[in-house]
């Protein structure tokens, strides 16, 4: 089995996975890997939104020869990176986790004490995040999770990361805005609260701007093995730059105050 780690800028897409009549990451890495004689599936570890990009994405194939990775880069757009691969036994990847990044202006009116504070109580302990999912009756057999939350302020940006096992549907850009409007005072810590023990809020989460996620990493039990074409650093520093000038331009809906 061919493993390989991708990277994409998720702009252009309807999101990663093929969908009928749409742009996605998996309908334009499965065209490249015909044209140079790959025929069969393409499978991957996780699904990104419209919108959405990555920086480890895990795509693999019935296949053994890793000269297909290069020769399918080179048929690839500028916005998708083939960078890495393993080639191994296992049938498929062995998840140990997901940890995803998300990027978002500091802007103005955020009271750092309070972001701070709001992380310290969602990080590491179970909550109900029933009504931080789209369409939750429709995907969730257990909506009690736990996650692993932080976040840095790197010049005028907050960069969030969120660490889990699982993840829904719009769920860490929902968590996202939930913080953001605790750090701005739309919520008090009351509400907050009650919101991550299952209590809907009077008009709902918005999630916020799919242009900011990224698909930061995948951990599996082989990571050690995979040989890297293009350095990690570099393909970090190329998703990050353009996500910061594309969540800079998009539209935010935040939480209505209380």
């Amino acid at each position: 089995m061919l493993f390989i780690r991708c990277a994409y800028l998720g702009f252009n897409y309807k999101g990663f996975q093929v969908q009928p009549n749409v742009p996605t990451v998996q309908g334009v890495i499965q065209t490249a890997l015909r044209k140079v004689g790959y025929s069969g599936s393409v499978r991957y570890v996780s699904r990104t939104d419209a919108g959405v990009s990555a920086i480890d994405q895990i795509i693999f194939l019935r296949h053994s020869d890793s000269d297909l990775v290069m020769l399918a880069q080179k048929e690839l757009p500028a916005d998708i990176k083939l960078y890495s691969f393993y080639v191994g036994k296992e049938s498929k990847p062995k998840l140990r986790g997901k940890e995803y990044l998300y990027i978002a202006p500091l802007f103005p009116d955020v009271d750092l004490e309070r972001l701070e504070k709001a992380v310290y109580y969602i990080s590491g302990r179970t909550y109900n995040y029933y009504y931080l999912i789209k369409r939750p009756s429709e995907t969730v057999d257990n909506p009690w999770m736990k996650f692993f939350v932080d976040f840095d302020i790197v010049n005028r940006w907050i960069y969030f990361r969120v660490a889990g096992k699982r993840f829904y549907w719009e769920q860490v850009r929902r968590m996202v805005n939930l913080l953001l409007s605790v750090g701005m005072h739309r919520i008090g810590f009351k509400t907050y609260m009650r919101i991550l023990r299952g209590e809907p809020y009077k008009s709902g989460i918005p999630p916020a701007p799919p242009e900011g996620l990224i698909l930061f990493k995948v951990q599996t039990s082989f990571d050690d093995k995979f040989v890297y074409l293009e350095n990690r650093e570099i393909v970090e520093r190329w998703v990050i730059d353009r996500v910061k000038f594309e969540v800079e331009e998009a539209k935010w809906v935040f939480i209505a105050s209380e």
